[in-house]
């Protein structure tokens, strides 16, 4: 399949925080540089395409890289109901970077989408050090310390103790039958 990145994420994401987190992917975008002439230094990110403007609205984010690969785009609504829930009750959903340059940008959006939404959960084929160039830039255009590379990939507590409780309500009826 490639180097992918994969988020699990609620159905629906609330619309205020949704606005404040495709906002701060245009934030991102700009921190990421510019070639200059189009030529040097920067990176190159276009739409889902790879060509025209990304997009960070209300309803969705989307953009690519150029060239380009698979476009990350995120719905503030998700688009697969269809697909199964996990034991959190997160759908996942992911992109393929092939680590492309604009690769650095999907891990920015990506901490940002796991500061944004904290119940949700996002892992990758990379490592750390592969992630260390896009969490550098979250840090840098945000001002905030990107969480541990190992905590993104857990949801908030609510679901890990909700799944707990089932976990121990089904260890109990085992002792007691």
């Amino acid at each position: 399949m490639g180097y992918c990145h994969y988020w699990g994420r609620p159905a629906e994401l609330p619309l205020g925080e949704f606005r404040s987190f495709a906002a701060e992917c245009g934030t991102l975008r700009r921190a990421l540089g510019v070639p200059v002439l189009g030529l040097f230094g920067g990176v190159k990110i276009g739409g889902s395409f790879g060509y025209g403007r990304p997009i960070f609205r209300e309803h969705a984010i989307g953009f690519n890289g150029r060239p380009s690969c698979e476009p990350l785009v995120i719905y503030r609504v998700f688009h697969k109901q269809q697909q199964p829930l996990d034991k959190f009750g997160l759908y996942w959903d992911y992109v393929k970077t092939a680590e492309l340059p604009y690769d650095e940008l999907v891990v920015a959006v990506l901490v940002s989408f796991k500061h944004h939404f904290p119940a949700a959960a996002v892992s990758s084929d990379g490592g750390e050090s592969d992630w260390a160039r896009g969490i550098a830039l979250y840090e840098r255009a945000t001002g905030r310390q990107a969480p541990r590379f190992g905590d993104m990939a857990v949801p908030w507590e609510p679901h890990m103790a909700a799944d707990l409780i089932e976990i121990n309500r089904q260890m109990n009826r085992r002792g007691q039958g």
